[in-house]
């Protein structure tokens, strides 16, 4: 359940490099098929992922099943599991920082801050999918917090999460981890379960975090997948 596909399957549809992320999970666990309902209402996004694959489906008895050859993609069989939810958990977080300064910067309510609001104002990436009712799954949240502050919440086990705690535990108001238990540099979480972070900014720090990304993009930003994930990137 660490892996980020099982939540993108699960219905997350904001996952950075669905596609090797993917592969990663096939190569891990020694995937042999995957069946896939052309009547589930996400089944043309899923179709985009699957199609990376090279893998051509079989229609049989109403569902495509697309059946993976032993030992394929050999390249991401290996890669560290932690390093794996860590990319794909920086590459999230990274798109909703910057989607969150620029809704700043643009000088829009941030009372009205939300992930619906963002996604309207075509500031996330345009595959990512948000979903308002009530009991969608999702693995990320941005609200208003007091004081004029802004929390961004994301999914992940701690070694999932850690870099992102020490990439902006400088600048930020309150780091939460599991939320709302608050992060301090000696707490020992526990490695196998998947819990909320909460990052706190001021918006002032949000809207420079936000401008950092783009003027010095961080290295997960510049690696491809599997070199990056090989480099702890």
């Amino acid at each position: 359940t660490r892996m980020p596909a099982v939540r993108y399957f699960y219905g997350a549809i904001d996952l950075p490099e669905a596609a090797d992320q993917l592969k990663a999970y096939i190569a891990r666990f020694g995937v042999q098929a995957v069946i896939a309902d052309p009547e589930e209402t996400n089944f043309p996004i899923w179709q985009q992922t699957l199609a990376p694959l090279g893998i051509t489906a079989q229609n049989e008895k109403g569902v495509w099943i697309y059946k993976i050859p032993g030992d394929s993609f050999a390249a991401y069989a290996k890669l560290p599991a932690a390093q794996v939810e860590a990319r794909a958990n920086a590459l999230r977080f990274d798109a909703i920082v910057e989607a969150a300064g620029k809704y700043l910067a643009d000088g829009h309510d941030l009372s009205k801050l939300s992930p619906l609001e963002l996604k309207r104002l075509d500031l996330l990436p345009r595959d990512w999918l948000v979903n308002a009712a009530p009991d969608a799954y999702r693995d990320w949240q941005i609200a208003p917090a007091s004081g004029g502050q802004v929390g961004i919440i994301v999914v992940g086990s701690y070694e999932g999460v850690r870099p992102l705690i020490e990439r902006y535990r400088a600048i930020a108001s309150e780091i939460d981890y599991p939320a709302p238990t608050r992060w301090t540099p000696d707490a020992h979480p526990r490695l196998d379960v998947v819990k909320p972070l909460l990052v706190t900014f001021d918006s002032a720090h949000l809207t420079a975090a936000a401008q950092k990304l783009r003027d010095s993009p961080p290295p997960e930003r510049t690696t491809p997948f599997v070199a990056g994930v090989t480099a702890g990137l």
